[in-house]
């Protein structure tokens, strides 16, 4: 039951804190445009290791765990700066995009188990 009532908040935090991104960021000036991103990754590395993790002692694919430290750290990237200013953008997109693919392919595999276990 514990581990279900995560897995549920986890599922409805990532897409609430994206929906509400555009008006969090209203609030902030251009200065604090970093922070704002700081504070998005600082949500999206631990929800996102604590979905992955979970499904991956559920169905065992560890894969997909490296597939989501791969988007996590083009996120880190992205938003650090490492590369320079004109890269944080695509990097991000591709971060966060590489995450939302290994979280639906987590959740499909997940579920493909809970099936199977019950048919």
């Amino acid at each position: 039951m514990g581990i279900s009532i995560i897995c549920l908040v986890h599922c409805l935090a990532l897409p609430l804190l994206v929906t509400l991104a555009p008006l969090l960021a209203a609030g902030f000036s251009l200065d604090d445009h970093s922070l704002l991103h700081w504070l998005m990754l600082g949500f999206a590395v631990p929800l996102s290791a604590l979905g992955l993790w979970l499904g991956m002692r559920r169905h065992g694919d560890w894969r997909l765990i490296v597939l989501g430290a791969v988007g996590i750290a083009l996120m880190f990237v992205g938003v650090s700066h490492l590369l320079g200013d004109g890269l944080e953008t695509p990097l991000t997109l591709l971060g966060v995009s590489l995450v939302l693919c290994t979280h639906l392919l987590n959740w499909r595999l997940s579920r493909r188990l809970h099936v199977h276990s019950h048919a």
